[in-house]
């Protein structure tokens, strides 16, 4: 099984990431810990491929490993079941970030310019667009080099709107 799963990380593209593989690697220890036999063909194979299409929504790069662990254990549970994958970001949020109002503010004019976060590296930043969807990043480098996907946020602070996946985004939160 060992080589088959070797064979099977080099198929996807997001297998040139450590933290990635380190994720995955995690969830199928987790599995064996726990006494669940997993088969390559019948749960890995598809919860991979779940995840490689969760990084065409999602920049996996920029999640924590915790995060990928969950979502690629989830997957597998998912399929074991007989049901279909689902991604729900909301499992993503701590309970300090759930705290957070993002709600407009109506006195704007109020705030002190140099109390605004600036985005910098090893933070998290949260932004939402005008359909109130929320995401959260974060602004890292990755085998020493900052992801293309967060780029955008570089300089950037508080309340600056950014162009990400063809939509408009505020910077609503920079989590340290």
């Amino acid at each position: 099984m060992n080589s088959k799963i070797n064979e099977f990380f080099y198929n996807f593209t997001f297998s040139s990431n450590p933290d990635v593989m380190a994720a995955i690697i995690e969830a199928l220890r987790q599995f064996k810990d726990e006494g669940r036999h997993v088969l390559v063909k019948d749960h890995i194979r598809p919860a991979m491929s779940y995840l490689n299409a969760v990084g065409g929504s999602v920049v996996i790069d920029c999640l924590e490993k915790e995060e990928i662990t969950r979502i690629f254990t989830d997957a597998v549970d998912a399929i074991m079941q007989g049901d279909v994958p689902t991604l729900n970001l909301e499992g993503n949020i701590s309970a300090e970030e759930e705290d957070i109002d993002y709600s407009d503010d109506e006195n704007t004019d109020a705030v002190d310019i140099s109390d605004v976060p600036e985005v910098t590296l090893g933070c998290k930043v949260v932004i939402r667009n005008i359909d109130k969807e929320t995401k959260t990043y974060r602004y890292d480098m990755v085998n020493g080099m900052l992801p293309k996907a967060v780029e955008v946020f570089t300089g950037c602070k508080v309340g600056d709107v950014i162009e990400m996946m063809g939509k408009e985004w505020r910077i609503e939160d920079v989590i340290f």
